[in-house]
């Protein structure tokens, strides 16, 4: 089933992406298949909007933050990747309002619905 998907994850720190719809890749690659960059990205879906709401304390050094994503999948998917970087930690994750589970294997953050 297709379905829009709407994604927020709660980080210490912003989540850079790549947006996969500006990229062809092959549905449900590790990668969306760019020249310069081919493990970023991932088939399967389309990224519409990105949404960051970011808190820094310069005191500490810290940054909190929650990016929310609006993807439309363009198969079925039993779960996808993210591109996140190494130094990122990841609280938690919801797909459509609702917890979902994932996990962190370098360089991607992996949701399973």
């Amino acid at each position: 089933m297709k379905r829009l998907l709407a994604l927020a994850a709660a980080a210490f720190v912003a989540i850079p992406l790549t947006p996969a719809s500006a990229l062809e890749g092959a549905p449900g690659a590790a990668g969306a298949g760019d020249p310069y960059f081919p493990d970023q990205g991932n088939g399967g879906y389309d990224a519409t909007h990105y949404d960051l709401a970011l808190d820094y304390d310069p005191a500490t050094n810290a940054l909190r933050g929650v990016a929310t994503i609006r993807a439309r999948s363009t198969q079925d998917l039993s779960g996808f990747d993210l591109d996140l970087v190494d130094s990122l930690s990841v609280r938690s994750v919801t797909v459509d309002g609702q917890r979902a589970g994932f996990t962190q294997q370098s360089p991607e953050l992996v949701v399973d619905p």
